[in-house]
Order: structure tokens, then C-alpha cells, then sequence
């Protein structure tokens, strides 16, 4: 199951820890906060329980901070999306509607077989990417055959 991308704002802290040597050290802490209704009714999570949950972060770019369910904002922000940027948006955040109706599915591939294939395996890749890559692919395979002769 693939479920809507949900920013969330990562707050960094920095704690000092005296150590038994007496030296001091400054740690980074990193912490996420789920809202309540994320972490209870989505994700079914109970106060005072541990639990693991699977998630994917990635680093958002100025156009993740838009609020794309506002038409408004599709109307003046899409139109200025590169190609790459709008696909990477469709693989995060943005409503079907603005993706014309992708949304990202999980792909499980080496990363070798990928960069095989040409691709960049740290950026979102499309299906089209996938295929247009397997047809150069098998083209290129195809002109390194040595042409068969008819027997007669």
C-alpha cells in the first residue's frame, strides 16, 4: 500500500553531555514530531506503546512547500516546474490531480541493473523512463548481434 506523502518538520537540538573524563561534548539530535492524528488513526499507533513503522524521507525542494490542493496554486507555481521537478513532486507530495492521475509505486531493482540501464538510481525514475531505457537497451544489444546468414 503507497498512502499520500505527509511533510513533516524535522527540529534539530544540540545537547551537551559531560563525559567521565570531565570533557564536555555537543551532540545533534534530530527529532520528528507525528501529529496525533497521523500516528493514532493512520498509522494505528497507541500512546505509551512501542512500535516500528516504515517511512521515506527525503529533503524537501521550494516547490514541496506549496500547498497543491489549492488551485490557485497549480494555476501560477506548475506552469514553472522543469520536467524533473515535477516528477519528483509527483513522487512526493502532490494530489493525483496535478500529476494527471500518476502516483508512485515501488519499484525493487538493484541499483547496478538500473545504472545498467542508464538510469540514475537517486532520482524518482518514471515508467516511461523504464521503458524508454529497456528498448535503447535491447536496440543496442541488437546492432552488437552478428546478423544470421540463411542456409540453404
Amino acid at each position: 500500500m503507497i498512502s499520500e506523502a505527509i511533510p513533516l518538520v524535522v527540529k534539530s537540538y544540540l545537547q551537551k553531555k559531560k563525559l567521565q573524563n570531565g570533557e564536555e561534548r555537543t551532540y545533534a539530535i534530530y527529532r520528528i514530531d507525528l501529529p496525533k492524528e497521523l500516528a493514532e488513526n493512520t498509522l494505528g499507533l497507541k500512546p505509551g506503546e512501542e512500535d516500528m513503522i516504515l517511512a521515506f524521507f527525503t529533503q524537501a525542494k521550494w516547490y514541496h512547500l506549496f500547498n497543491w490542493s489549492d488551485p490557485e496554486v497549480a494555476e501560477e507555481i506548475l506552469p514553472r516546474l522543469t520536467e524533473k521537478e515535477l516528477t519528483e513532486l509527483c513522487a512526493t507530495l502532490a494530489p493525483e490531480t496535478i500529476c494527471k492521475g500518476k502516483k508512485p509505486h515501488i519499484l525493487v531493482a538493484r541499483p547496478e541493473d538500473l545504472k545498467d540501464l542508464g538510469l540514475d538510481p537517486k532520482r524518482p525514475i518514471t515508467l516511461e523512463d523504464l521503458i524508454e531505457a529497456v528498448k535503447e537497451k535491447l536496440i543496442r544489444e541488437q546492432a552488437t548481434k552478428p546478423a544470421m546468414s540463411p542456409t540453404t
